[in-house]
């Protein structure tokens, strides 16, 4: 394969991002919180199925695959795609197989369904064209074979992908960066979605819900910044006054106030208090004499006046 035609888009991670980044996970792993998607293992492999595409130009165009070659190839026909439609099991063998070409460790490898569209939408042309290899429709798999055997996989082979979660018409799917290559068994989490219909109306691969053309790399990726938090309104209940904690009577009244409050306050009628007993003046005679008598003083209860 023409190394220069090949194309190289991953950025240059910077020091200080991997730094934040091992800090990150540093303290995921100290709080017992596991590792997130993409860190689970480093990349194995030579070459790795990174993304599909099922485009929304007329026909569904661009279809294709991005592979990235992880270390130097010295013969890429080593390897060979195919897809599985319409829930079939994955073909015996690959409907593609690559030319006996070098290709470099780094690169990022295109194979599309045709030249024109592919071009018009991405703004380069593919590295290689068959038309049924990658043939998708959104709801089909693919699969990357080496001298024969599946070495990594998209999609489940077997299984309609119509309402699965990686169902991408008109849309995409990506790999997450240190990632694959994951066998003949598909793993979800390696992979994020754009989404059903995420493409529609665009005639190029921009916007926000643009293909990541280029970005696998074998560095997991950053975990994503948390959105942050709408502002939500929360009624306070007013505060009490200080003479609340040491009284449940009612506020003092302001100098301003309690004279115009007396003319309107009624004042009760005071209940009347029963007098204190006072004391007993009493004559006794001996309990044994049939005269005994007992001789004592009361003093009356005050008439009551309404």
């Amino acid at each position: 394969m023409d190394t220069s035609s090949t194309h190289d888009r991953s950025g240059t991670t910077t020091r200080a991002r991997r730094i934040r980044w091992l800090v990150v996970v540093a303290l995921l792993g100290m709080l017992g919180l596991g590792a997130v998607p993409g860190t689970a293992g480093a990349t194995t492999g030579d070459l790795v199925l990174t993304g599909v595409i099922d485009g929304p130009l007329t026909g569904g165009l661009p279809k294709a695959v991005e592979l990235y070659v992880v270390n130097d190839i010295a013969d890429l026909s080593e390897y060979g795609v195919a897809a599985a439609f319409n829930g079939n099991p994955a073909p015996a063998a690959p409907t593609f197989t690559f030319p006996a070409v070098p290709a470099t460790a780094g690169d990022h490898i295109y194979l599309a369904t045709e030249s024109p569209q592919f071009t018009a939408f991405f703004g380069f042309s593919p590295d290689f064209t068959h038309g049924s290899a990658t043939n998708i429709n959104g709801d089909d798999a693919i699969v990357l074979y080496r001298s024969g055997a599946i070495v990594d996989v998209f999609g489940q082979p077997g299984v309609d992908g119509t309402g699965q979660p990686w169902e991408h018409l008109d849309g995409w799917a990506y790999r997450r960066g240190g990632t694959g290559q994951d066998g003949a068994v598909f793993v979800l989490d390696n992979w994020r979605f754009s989404g059903v219909d995420a493409l529609d109306g665009l005639t190029t691969n921009t916007g926000a819900n643009a293909f990541p053309a280029g970005t696998y790399s074998t560095e997991p990726d950053e975990p994503e910044e948390p959105e942050e938090p709408l502002g939500v309104l929360v009624h306070e209940a007013p505060s009490r006054p200080s003479w609340w904690a040491t009284s449940r009577t009612a506020p003092p009244e302001s100098p301003a106030t309690s004279a115009a409050s007396t003319c309107r306050r009624r004042t009760p009628t005071p209940t009347p208090t029963r007098p204190p007993p006072r004391a007993c003046s009493c004559s006794t005679t001996s309990s044994t004499s049939p005269s005994a008598t007992s001789s004592r003083s009361r003093a009356p209860w005050p008439s009551s006046t309404g």
